[in-house]
């Protein structure tokens, strides 16, 4: 496994400003986080660096 500073990270593709997939800046280029081991931690991660509020129902229903 490679691992990598990420400084960067976005909401794409929503139609709100808190909806979209997650992507993440990574030696320059943008791409999509898998959904694979991305658990709930990662999930308060992501929302904390987004400067969103965290809400487990919503995450789990984007992802099943």
């Amino acid at each position: 496994m490679f691992e990598y500073a990420v400084a960067d990270i976005r909401l794409a593709g929503g139609s709100v400003p808190n909806e979209g997939r997650l992507e993440i800046k990574v030696v320059g280029l943008w791409g999509t986080v898998c959904d694979d081991k991305f658990d709930d931690h990662d999930a308060r991660v992501a929302c904390s660096m987004l400067g969103f509020g965290y809400d487990m129902t919503e995450f789990l229903a984007s992802v099943t």
